[in-house]
């Protein structure tokens, strides 16, 4: 994971080459991350229902934190 890992999928990593050799765009179009904000708090809320000991489905739980570790706009 680089130093902006936590971008990775959301928004284009640039390197160093890819900055001397001007290949960075500065005005990039903002990234829709509706749908991801949406699962994040899904997962709040499953992982807090399950803090405190109430019935979750697990593997709804399972599901979206692996949506979330693979959620990819940049491709």
């Amino acid at each position: 994971m680089t130093v902006f890992g936590s971008l990775q999928g959301i928004h284009k990593i640039y390197s160093k080459s890819d900055l001397i050799n001007g290949y960075i765009d500065f005005n990039p179009e903002e990234p829709n991350i509706e749908e991801l904000k949406q699962l994040m708090i899904k997962n709040v809320d499953l992982s807090i229902k399950q803090a405190f000991n109430e019935e979750i489905d697990i593997n709804q739980l399972n599901d979206i934190r692996k949506q979330i570790l693979n959620y990819n706009i940049t491709k």
